[in-house]
């Protein structure tokens, strides 16, 4: 029987989570793939690293997203921040490595996605 995740264990795996993706991604860009409040599967090319040109518009949040389990990523191709949760990611692919969170095994990537070959 598996054991639950504590709230109080979210920033931890949070931290966790983006330590390692940030220790293998290549040039800090990473492809995730989750499930979505709606149910709905999807794939986001990623970083954590918002562009230089951006600035950051409002008061900011108004609560701490690793509280909530909740991995803070700027969406490459939306231009915009996006936020993951943690607890239903299914796989992250660093370009030539991709961790398979469902098999809890690394696989090969044969295929590059454009801008994001090191």
């Amino acid at each position: 029987m598996k054991k639950a995740i504590k709230k109080s264990d979210y920033p931890q795996l949070v931290n966790n989570i983006k330590d390692y993706i940030l220790g293998v991604a290549v040039k800090d860009k990473f492809i995730i793939e989750f499930v979505k409040k709606d149910g709905t599967l999807r794939e986001l090319a990623g970083t954590f690293v918002p562009p230089e040109e951006w600035t950051p518009k409002g008061p900011g949040l108004k609560y701490s997203p690793r509280q909530k389990g909740l991995l803070q990523v700027w969406d490459l191709e939306k231009e915009g921040w996006r936020m993951v949760n943690v607890l239903t990611i299914q796989k992250i692919n660093m370009v030539d490595v991709a961790i398979d969170i469902r098999r809890l095994k690394v696989v090969t990537v044969p295929v590059t996605y454009g801008s994001m070959t090191p």
